[in-house]
Parts: C-alpha cells; structure tokens; sequence
C-alpha cells in the first residue's frame, strides 16, 4: 500500500482559509514581489550595509545564516534595488553547476552588450557606462569546491588580462567562509563575512501578520502576546520555523472558533428596528384576538335564542303558524323543526311612538371603539358587541365667558445713549527672526573633524589615485565618526573623512592609514586594535574613493 504524502506543515487547512477569507497560502513559496517582501528598519539597515560593500569594497562579501533564516528573501530584496554605479548579476546555484555554466548564466545578463559568446569583453564594456559588475549567487553552498576554486581564478584572469575587477556576493549557510579558507588562498581579512540577524519577537509579530495582509486577511490580529512569544521562543528568531508554529497556532484558534456557539453581534440602529419589529407584531397579535372575540360575540348576538324578558311586561298567546312566504329563507343555521317549536314571544308593552322608535334604533346601532397605541400611532376600530354597553355620554357644563380686560398701555422706555463703536483693532506686526549665522556652513562635527586635525576631502583629492588606505566606518551622521576617534584614541594625522552618496542621502566614509602597496595596507589590518578589527575593515584604492568623493 503506497504511503501517504507528508502535508506541508507550511499548509493551512481549507476550513482555516475560509475561516480567515484567505485568497492563497499565506506561509508557502511564491513570487516575491517588491510588497510580498517583509521588510523593517531593521532590515532595511541590514540591506543599506550590504550595498555600501558592494560599492566600496574589494573584500569577497558573504551573508551566512542557518536554513531558513531568510538568505533568500534578502537575495530576492537586493537584487530589486538599483545600486548606483553597478551592474547586478544574481545568479541561483545548483549542485551540477560548473565554471562554464555559471558563466552562461552571466552571459544572459550581458545579452544587451553584445555577443553572449565574448562575456569578457561584455563585462569589460561596462566599464564605459562607469558600471562596476557584482556577481551576486543565492545557494552558493551547494557548489562544488572545484567549482567555487575556478570562480575565484575567473575573477583574477578577468583582473589582469581584461583589467576588469568583477565583485562577487555569495549567499550561503553557515561554514562558507571556513570552506573558502581551506580551499582557497583566501585569508580572513580578504573576506567580509555577515550573519542573518535573528527575528525579534516584535518581528516575528510584524512578520505574521504581513504574510496574512498579503494573502488576504485584513482583520485585527487574533494570535495574543502569549502565543507569539510562544512562536518567538520555539522558532529561535528564524522566520521557517516561525511560519510553520504559525500554520499550528491558526488552525488551532480555527478549531476552538467552531466549537463556539455563533453570537450574532446587533448594531444599535438594528436593535431599535427589532424592537419596532417586535411591539408591531404585539400590536397586531392583539388586533387579530380581539377581532375574534368580537367575532364570537357577535355571532351569540345573531343566534335565534329566546331573549329573557319579564312576564309582567309581556302577554303570551297560543302559538301562531309562521306567516306563508314566497321567498326562501336565508340560511341561519337552524332546522326548521326547531323554529316551529320556539314560542313565539311579541312584546306588548313596546310603545310605538316614533321618537321612542327612533331612538332605540339609535343605541341599537353599532358604536365604534377607538384603541390607539402610542408605539405605532395606528387606530384599531372594534365593532361594540351589545348595547348594553353603552353609557350616556356625560354632558359638559358651558364655561362662563369671560371679557378679556383691556391692555394696560406699555410705558416708553427711556432713552439710553447708544454704545460707541469698537475701536478699530491694528493688525499685530509679525516678527522678524534673523537666522543664526553659524561659522562653519556645514554640520558643527564636520568643523570638529577640522579642530581634530582630520584631514579632508580637498586633502584626499590631492593624492596619488595609485595608493591606497582602509575605510574603516560609514555613517550617516558626520557626529559618529567624531565618537568613534575619540573612543579607540586614533591617530589623526593618519585619518581622512569624505562624503559619497548612498541612496540619495550623504553617507560619512572614515579612512586611516595610507600605504603604497595593496598587500601592505592588508597586513596592516591585523595591527588594528580589536574593536576596530570586529568593523571588518577593508583595503581600499584611492582610486575608488577620489572617484566615490561627492563633487
């Protein structure tokens, strides 16, 4: 019997995604596009530092990380960027890939350069648009050592022969920079090695509920602080292993909502309507029993019994043959037998004045009832079953008229002076701030830098494009290069400063030390003091920084 296929713990059940009106999967692979990409400041930060090195750095740049710690989602998030003076060549690494298939891969990015068969001379071609290549490969651990060997002689040959310097990126679990080590003639100070920084659970919160919006579902969060620190706490900030905690914590919370019996939530105006709804259908309940009350009394009133009258006011005589009639009678309800056997009763004391006719016809006609209820205002008439219940309408005495007495003249009013216009309100004179004439027309730490004896781009500029030096930090604000001098005590006659442009915004470069020699200026890099070393300084050609330097 065939053994059934494992479920993809990254997969919701169909009740969850009706449950939570989801469009697709949430947590499973698809395209990331520019919005399905999670992204934070911290992030972000992450990804400005990696575009600085890719610009201003000649060390092989690697970002390390367990599976699924997000290497390649941030490969994807790079590689959408535009970098300014480079040219992007992401490539995704397969085990079976050799030197000549990975530059096949190049070549299509160089189709536009011309013949995808001269990839030296389509790489070299860049240079006239001042574009700088970047290999940049996701998975690159999966390649063959021999493979990654031949890469790194690929990138010296373009070197030398081409004059081509070709930067390279590689994404990869953690030991590639240990593997490039043993199998290269790579030191550590050639390598610029980056760790995935773990999820806060702050993230891992802001995480979740992005992959949810993205599906579908705009809802308020239903996973409590409880369950997400449970997440943050399992899954050790990685974003894999948060997502499948995420697919359990959802479809449990979908299970508890079934068993809950269903609360239907009414609106204030919908409960005011159902009120009316209820005191009309009351309303109407009453209309409708004392319709049939009336009904049956009326019908005791049409029925052929005997009326009891008393026998002091009535002489009975022998029975009398119904008068002879043509006509068929009306069908009352009773059989003839028993209207020949009813006695025959006349009434003899009846008086036949005509008034007195009259006005028994008059109370003998059926009177209205009027019954108003105050919900609905609507008027019910019920027919008034006998005329035993009626009363005499009670007379209302006439109210004496009495003559309104004439109006007392109203006395005049004594003149008042009459008020004095308002004066006239001046308009206030709005204020004239001069602003504050500063000495330096820059930022005040960039005149520090001058106090310290930090020597400046016009010094920079003036020196021999051949030589080279290390950039030791990059900032925003010019104030954190001034801290960083002071904290580890630096030389200031061996430090410059300038400032480039990154993503459209200045960006403050820290060099030290000037060295003729490339080799000598990467030894020097192991004579920094600790704290610096831990910056992952790097070697740098005055070349590279004249040409970065904003004009």
């Amino acid at each position: 019997m065939a053994k059934p296929i494992p479920q993809n713990p990254l997969v919701l059940s169909n009740q969850a995604m009706l449950k939570l009106g989801l469009k697709k999967q949430p947590f499973t692979e698809t395209i990331l596009s520019a919005d399905a990409l999670f992204s934070d400041a911290i992030f972000e930060q992450f990804v400005e530092t990696l575009k600085h090195h890719l610009q201003f750095s000649d060390l092989l740049l690697i970002v390390e990380g367990d599976l699924g710690s997000g290497k390649t989602t941030l490969y994807r998030r790079l590689i959408q960027d535009e970098i300014a003076n480079l040219y992007l060549l992401p490539l995704q690494a397969e085990a079976t890939d050799t030197i000549v298939q990975l530059q096949q891969k190049i070549s299509i990015h160089l189709k536009e350069q011309g013949n995808a068969n001269y990839i030296d001379d389509n790489l070299k071609h860049l240079q006239v648009f001042d574009q700088k290549p970047v290999v940049i490969i996701d998975d690159a651990h999966v390649l063959s050592d021999t493979t990654i060997q031949e890469l790194l002689r690929y990138q010296k040959k373009l070197e030398s022969e081409k004059e081509v310097k070709i930067k390279i990126l590689l994404f990869a679990n953690r030991g590639m920079a240990q593997t490039l080590e043993q199998i290269t003639d790579l030191q550590h100070n050639q390598l610029y090695v980056q760790d995935m920084p773990a999820l806060t659970s702050k993230q891992i919160n802001a995480f979740i509920n992005h992959k949810l919006l993205h599906a579908g579902y705009h809802e308020p969060s239903f996973l409590s602080d409880e369950q997400l620190k449970t997440i943050a706490a399992k899954s050790k900030g990685l974003p894999i292993d948060a997502m499948k905690l995420a697919v359990t914590e959802i479809e449990k919370w979908v299970k508890h909502q079934s068993k809950k019996p269903l609360k239907v939530k009414l609106s204030k105006p919908a409960i005011i309507a159902l009120v009316i709804l209820v005191v009309i259908a009351g309303s109407g309940g009453i209309f409708f029993a004392l319709q049939s009350f009336m009904n049956d009394q009326l019908a005791d009133i049409s029925s052929p019994a005997p009326t009891t009258i008393k026998t002091q006011d009535i002489n009975i005589s022998a029975p009398v043959s119904p008068p002879v009639n043509n006509e068929p009678e009306p069908d009352t309800g009773v059989t003839t037998e028993a209207l020949v056997e009813a006695p025959t009763i006349i009434a003899t004391d009846i008086p036949s004045d005509t008034n007195t006719v009259t006005e028994l016809q008059e109370r003998e006609a059926p009177v209205d009832l009027v019954l108003t209820t105050p919900e609905s205002e609507t008027s019910i008439a019920i027919q008034e079953p006998s005329p035993a219940l009626m009363l005499p309408e009670p007379k209302t005495p006439a109210m004496p008229v009495i003559a309104p007495s004439p109006a007392k003249p109203a006395e005049p009013a004594e003149p008042t002076e009459p008020a004095p216009p308002p004066a006239p309100v001046q308009a206030e004179k709005p204020k004239i701030v001069l602003a504050k004439q500063v000495s330096h027309p820059g930022h005040p730490a960039l005149e520090k830098l001058r106090q310290l004896g930090i020597k400046d781009p016009a010094w920079l500029r003036a020196q021999n494009p051949a030589h080279w030096t290390l950039q030791i930090l990059g900032a925003r604000d010019p104030q954190t290069l001034v801290n960083f001098i002071g904290q580890f005590k630096l030389n200031t006659d061996d430090t410059a400063w300038y400032v480039t442009d990154l993503k459209g915004k200045p960006w403050y470069v820290l060099l030290y030390r000037f060295y003729t020699d490339q080799d000598v200026a990467r030894q020097s890099i192991t004579r920094l003091p600790t704290e610096v070393q831990q910056g992952h300084p790097w070697v740098k050609s005055l070349d590279a920084v004249q040409k970065a330097m904003k004009p």
